[in-house]
């Protein structure tokens, strides 16, 4: 909900603009941590998530704002550095499990538009590859809107045989009138029927809305460059954002949300220039790729000449705010032993077109020192960090609570106050890992060279399933409790005894396997809840053994409860969600009567319950692969009753 409200207002600042296509959403699942267009990608580390945001994104800004939607970037976009010549070579299950999930969920939710990448792909240029684009994309995918190059991607007129529709931005003579005159009749019918299809999708190109005066790349120069498309309602959507994204890590003590009123107000020192970090959008604007603490640096970028820091959020809620003479360790010091508890930000930017040098934030080596300081002073601290990705926190250890938001925009410090003062009770969870070395991510390859993907299907957040993590990825805590029951068990529209060999379009999505828990706060504070199922697939022949040990299948958010309340939460399982891409069949493959391992956890490490479900002949020969639970759960769900 909070994603399509966004691409919806997005969508409308657009239109109002004067145009008529967003060229978003950006959809890669996360592979290298320091890519330098992640903040981007909504996927974050996982393809369940990117392809249920990527479907909220493109309902938003298509059907509520009427603006078209192009899917980027397609495909294997993992790194900003030698963009234009890294080969990601991966294999077709890889593909088809991993990375193409959030751009077949757009394809399926009626987007407009797809765009291919920089990179090469098993040896093509993404826009000059075949494979990808016609035979995956628009014959398996069933894709029928067109692909547009990224800008000046494009190495040769043949892209447009291998798929490529609309060449942009159309100054390398590459789809000239005479190399388009070379095309076969049939193929040029065929390009042009898709950027109409496309356009179709989109009412903008149809009937521009009343408050608009021009038709895109007409006359629309003046609302372009003139026209405020902002609004209160989106100001106020953007801190609603800002505090709803933001991800409480640590609370020792129940520190937040701080207790400060006029009666008996707290001494709030506040740490580190980062925390009054505004950006400079004049300076910004010069230079394309620059970016700040709240905005990533390119194409992608949005400024506002009115950014809200943490500090002035946090002085606009009326905190009694001290701050030391400088940032030497004497100064803060002395200004912390005043007072009541401090507060101590980081920050770091990335942009498009190069990857992050590095996974600390800027001021990492000054919130260690500030963070052991306050342990000895035996003064709580409030660490912040203002973050474009996965981060390294080797803060966090004397850290008593722990807060981070990712390039929250304009509205950013009030909602980290609103977090702070518990206007706002967190929610978020982290859709990236916070490793605990930098070592333990994949670094971005180098050069021209086959850059392999040898984790195989084991990317995303799995490249840490052996290794400590800092905080995993689906970690996120709440000011209030929460209780879970099991108040209806899974509940098969199907059998498992089937043999599905027939995955398609049809039924992949329909659930064949139902299963409902309820969550009740049994906390003092009003909160919502977000519970994550992963699936442990069966190790019945050498293919599933490639398989992760879990992957995220489903997660569901509840309504904010208040004390004592509860809702019942449903999760579905689908054909696709038990199925793996096998390539031997060169399709998806649904295994019969196999047991699966379920787990509903806090996060990707923190199981809540945990059991197994399958035919009753074979239930019980099986070991449990979730992660151990705190508390047990019913072990053995039957697919089929078991035998008298």
């Amino acid at each position: 909900k909070a994603v399509e409200d966004w691409a919806a207002a997005l969508g409308n600042e657009f239109i109002t603009k004067g145009a008529n296509m967003v060229l978003g959403p950006s959809v890669n699942v996360h592979r290298v941590a320091l890519n330098g267009r992640n903040a981007e990608y909504l996927s974050g580390e996982d393809p369940t998530l990117g392809k249920h945001l990527a479907r909220s994104y493109v309902h938003g800004v298509q059907v509520r704002a009427g603006a078209g939607a192009v899917a980027k970037h397609f495909v294997l976009n993992q790194q900003e550095t030698h963009r234009t010549s890294v080969n990601s070579v991966a294999s077709q299950r890889v593909l088809w499990e991993l990375y193409y999930p959030p751009f077949e969920a757009a394809v399926k939710a009626g987007v407009a538009a797809f765009m291919c990448s920089y990179n090469y792909v098993n040896g093509k240029q993404a826009c000059d590859n075949e494979q990808t684009l016609t035979k995956d994309l628009k014959e398996t995918m069933g894709f029928r809107g067109f692909v547009m190059s990224d800008w000046w991607a494009l190495k040769d007129s043949s892209g447009a045989m291998a798929g490529t529709d609309q060449d942009q931005p159309g100054t390398d003579g590459y789809f000239s009138p005479e190399a388009v005159a070379e095309l076969p009749q049939s193929r040029l019918d065929d390009m042009a029927s898709r950027v109409l299809t496309g356009m179709a999708k989109i009412p903008a190109f149809a009937q521009p809305k009343a408050n608009t005066t021009c038709r895109v790349g007409s006359n629309c120069e003046e609302l372009l460059y003139t026209k405020n498309a902002t609004s209160d309602a989106h100001r106020a959507l953007a801190r609603k954002l800002a505090a709803e994204g933001t991800v409480l890590l640590k609370n020792e003590g129940g520190l937040l949300p701080l207790a400060s009123s006029e009666e008996a107000p707290l001494r709030v020192a506040v740490v580190g220039k980062a925390c009054g970090e505004k950006g400079d959008p004049w300076s910004m604007n010069r230079v394309w790729t620059r970016s700040d603490y709240y905005s990533v640096g390119g194409s992608g970028r949005v400024l506002s000449p009115f950014v809200v820091s943490v500090q002035q959020g946090l002085t606009d809620s009326g905190l009694h705010l001290i701050f030391p003479k400088s940032e030497e360790m004497k100064d803060v010091r002395s200004t912390m032993l005043e007072a009541d508890v401090a507060v101590v930000c980081g920050g770091a930017t990335t942009a498009e077109a190069s990857d992050r040098t590095s996974l600390s934030l800027e001021q990492e080596a000054f919130m260690v020192a500030v963070t052991a300081l306050a342990k000895t002073l035996e003064r709580p601290v409030i660490t912040i960090a203002l973050a474009p990705g996965a981060i390294v926190a080797p803060w966090r250890h004397n850290a008593t609570a722990a807060l981070v938001l990712f390039l929250g925009g304009q509205e950013a410090g009030h909602g980290v106050a609103d977090i702070v003062l518990g206007r706002v009770n967190p929610s978020a969870r982290l859709p990236v890992t916070f490793p605990a070395k930098a070592s333990d991510a994949i670094a971005p390859c180098e050069g021209s060279a086959p850059c392999e993907y040898r984790e195989g299907l084991k990317g995303g957040w799995h490249i840490y399933e052996d290794v400590p993590v800092a905080f995993p990825f689906g970690h996120g805590l709440s000011y209030t409790d929460f209780q879970y029951s099991v108040v209806l068990d899974w509940t098969p529209t199907g059998s498992l005894n089937e043999d599905n060999d027939s995955i398609n379009d049809d039924n992949d999505e329909d659930a064949i396997w139902n299963f409902s828990v309820l969550v009740r706060n049994s906390g003092t504070h009003a909160g919502a809840d977000i519970l994550q199922l992963y699936l442990g697939m069966p190790r019945s022949n050498k293919e599933l053994e490639e398989e992760p040990r879990l992957r995220l299948a489903a997660f569901a958010k509840t309504a904010i409860l208040e004390p004592g309340q509860g809702e019942t939460l449903t999760f579905g399982l689908t054909s696709r969600d038990m199925s793996y891409w096998s390539p031997s069949m060169g399709r998806w493959h649904r295994p019969r009567g196999r047991v699966f391992t379920v787990m509903l956890g806090a996060s990707s490490h923190k199981c809540l319950m945990a059991g197994r479900f399958g035919p009753a002949s074979a239930i019980g020969k099986v070991p449990m692969t979730a992660p151990t639970c705190s508390e047990p759960w019913m072990l053995n769900l039957y697919a089929d009753p078991p035998a008298a």
